[in-house]
């Protein structure tokens, strides 16, 4: 802080990572091309961290999107897709079921210490902007599709790989 009076500085270290204006459990994207995609990041404890993308999948995107002004989810890249975070990693082991409001509901497993894992494996979530947007998500084993869907506006079936935890999408 100046103080043009005595034409002198007084030098105050500001923590930059530290946040008390915004609320506890919000989400953001960061490191994609734009704001509709990113690496996952919640703030928690006053601080921005990372999410971890062991059992990352469609559903916690979903839910992701959702927080995210109500978009809708499109694709949810792993391993560090948009770059590794640095700063604490707090969820590991997220487990939503696709109706949650936030993250903050979905079964996860939490680290007060910022060390979940190591930031390589940071997750990350593409949103769409299109609110009329209906997705269908199929249930898929073994790479196998058994299932049919009803795909409505963008015209693309969302299939669920289990054993690979990846999402594919498909034309209708």
């Amino acid at each position: 802080m100046c103080m043009s009076s005595l034409n002198a500085c007084l030098h105050i270290p500001i923590d930059v990572t530290r946040n008390d204006t915004v609320a506890e459990g919000s989400v953001r994207l960061v490191g994609g091309d734009t704001t509709l995609e990113g690496r996952v990041e919640v703030f928690l404890l006053g601080h921005w961290g990372t999410v971890c993308d062991n059992h990352w999948d469609f559903l916690d995107a979903i839910v992701v999107c959702r927080q995210l002004s109500n978009l809708q989810a499109v694709e949810a890249p792993s391993y560090a897709a948009f770059a590794a975070g640095s700063g604490p990693s707090w969820y590991s082991r997220v487990d939503c079921t696709g109706t949650e409001r936030n993250l903050t509901e979905c079964s996860k497993s939490i680290s007060n210490t910022g060390s979940a894992c190591s930031h390589p494996r940071d997750a990350g979530a593409v949103c769409s902007s299109q609110s009329h947007t209906l997705l269908c998500i199929c249930m898929y084993t073994r790479l196998k599709c058994g299932c049919t869907c009803e795909c409505t506006y963008i015209h693309a079936c969302v299939c669920y790989v289990y054993a690979y935890a990846r999402v594919v999408l498909l034309p209708c």
